[in-house]
């Protein structure tokens, strides 16, 4: 039995969190229709299945693809990323978003830095021009066509 904690049931329990279909329910904050923050219990992604999608994109294995293009890339990821977002970015997006979409960008900053060589040991100058090609090319990934821009810089 789990104890559904929120603004309005403060008492302690033992368990007040479980995972359901890839989901973790669990006493979030969120604001109100005035901004006014409160303690609700709403699902977000597990972080399982977090790992699970991070292992999935670390067996791309993207460095060993700069020979591709990003447009190549992008289309070749994009449906699995659409997949993730529409499934798990339902609820609570910002888990997705600093935990999922920000390595996504670090991995794809790595594959600048192999694919671009003067790049090559300078994290910080290929995580700007990730951004920057972010900001020119929005709708090259699903992630930046939400947010606008990438995830890291």
């Amino acid at each position: 039995m789990v104890y559904c904690r929120d603004s309005n049931r403060q008492g302690p329990f033992a368990k007040i969190q479980f995972e359901f279909l890839g989901f973790a329910f669990r006493p979030r904050c969120a604001k109100n229709r005035w901004g006014k923050l409160f303690t609700t219990f709403a699902p977000a992604v597990s972080p399982l299945s977090l790992r699970k999608m991070r292992d999935r994109i670390r067996g791309w294995r993207l460095r060993h693809h700069s020979h591709l293009p990003l447009d190549d890339v992008a289309r070749m990821l994009n449906p699995v990323l659409r997949g993730w977002w529409q499934y798990f970015g339902r609820f609570y997006p910002t888990e997705m978003w600093n935990k999922l979409f920000r390595y996504f960008d670090e991995r794809l900053g790595s594959w600048l830095r192999q694919k671009h060589k003067p790049l090559c040991g300078h994290r910080g100058r290929s995580l700007r021009l990730l951004n920057k090609t972010a900001q020119q090319n929005p709708q090259l990934f699903v992630h930046w066509q939400i947010l606008g821009h990438a995830t890291v810089g």
